[in-house]
């Protein structure tokens, strides 16, 4: 089996589905043999403008032309082959898209999971799951996990608290609190993890230069946490690539330099793509990179994207999927999404709102 993954965040940004070099940069970001792949899985965070948090309908519309865009790249890009949507998912500022060879299509099956963890119970942060299920002669399963982990340096505990909830709370609407500890699964656990690097002393910086040394690796968190509380067994490929943030923002530079770090952040590699035991025992070869800044829209957000390229051997079983597995989809908005959503509009169109109330006190005072 061959899988490809890319996470982005997008800065408050809507990737539009016009937008061809964008989409040609996130796609096709490997050094791998160019064979088809079998799946593509797309992770996005901050996707949508902050009046648009967890808005349903404004994903659906986004989202449903988007992935019309994809498909016909993928089509394009490899011939003979074609491509469609398996399923998206959303939750709060979080969309995952996932296609698929249509081959596989007729013997595909999928569950859609959400959780949240920002503050109140918000959409802010969480994780959407599309767990892609195939239910030919030989079952096998892959699930997709994008997520947006508590932000800010010095969080590393609250950021650790956000993949046990995630996952936890996964088990637990799957009908089953040890699912992904004891069963023998593959999961791809991806996104903007927001692990920081805890110190600038073994990083050489200039303006348009920024590297790490093993040393300094080491006091990256999130090489912490899979070297000790890694509950999950989660294991990451070596990171071969520049830290990920704090970008400045250059939407309209067309021109060198594309790669000026914001240093009111010590650079991090706050995106990552994480892989389970099972999955990265058992995988044959890969390519793990970051996506160069080329386009405006890759500039337009302090964060760099990173794809994953994977050939890997399915565990093939032949019994069918534990009789817990129904479909689920925990509720793509909440209130406090909606206070949040309309809390911004109004931030947004302060002055409109200012002047309104200003002329409804004139004439009540004109009374």
């Amino acid at each position: 089996m061959r899988l490809y993954v890319s996470t982005l965040n997008c800065g408050k940004n809507t990737l539009g589905k016009k937008d061809h070099n964008t989409i040609t940069q996130l796609l096709a970001n490997t050094d791998i043999a160019d064979t088809p792949y079998d799946l593509y899985a797309l992770g996005f965070q901050e996707y949508v403008p902050l009046p648009s948090l967890g808005d349903g309908k404004y994903f659906n519309k986004h989202l449903q032309s988007f992935s019309k865009s994809i498909v016909l790249y993928l089509n394009k890009l490899h011939e003979n082959v074609s491509y469609e949507l398996v399923k998206y998912n959303f939750n709060g500022g979080l969309s995952l898209l996932v296609f698929a060879k249509t081959s596989l299509g007729e013997n595909i099956e999928c569950h859609l999971l959400n959780s949240r963890c920002g503050k109140f119970g918000s959409g802010l942060k969480g994780a959407s799951l599309i767990r892609v299920q195939h239910t030919g002669p030989q079952f096998w399963a892959i699930n997709f996990v994008t997520s947006h982990l508590a932000a800010n340096e010095g969080f590393y505990n609250k950021r650790v608290e956000n993949i046990k909830y995630i996952m936890d709370d996964f088990n637990n609407q799957l009908g089953n609190p040890d699912f992904f500890n004891i069963n023998n699964e593959h999961v791809l656990f991806f996104g903007d993890l927001n692990f920081r690097n805890t110190s600038l002393d073994a990083i050489d910086i200039t303006e348009n230069n920024c590297f790490i040394d093993q040393k300094g690796f080491e006091r990256d968190e999130l090489y912490r946490y899979l070297h000790d509380s890694n509950y999950f067994q989660f294991n990451e490929f070596p990171v071969k690539f520049k830290p990920t943030f704090k970008y400045k923002e250059q939407p309209h530079q067309d021109t060198q330099p594309r790669y000026v770090y914001n240093l009111k952040r010590i650079p991090s590699w706050c995106d990552r793509i994480l892989l389970s035991k099972a999955l990265f025992d058992s995988s044959i070869d890969h390519c793990y990179n970051s996506v160069p800044r080329l386009t405006p829209f890759l500039r337009a957000t302090d964060h760099q994207a990173v794809t994953l390229s994977l050939t890997y051997k399915p565990a093939f079983q032949s019994a069918a999927p534990p009789p817990a597995l129904k479909h689920h989809l925990t509720p793509d908005s909440s209130l406090i999404d909606f206070c949040l959503k309309y809390a911004f509009t109004v931030y947004e169109n302060k002055t409109i709102i200012l002047l309104a109330v200003a002329i409804v006190a004139a004439l009540l005072l004109s009374w």
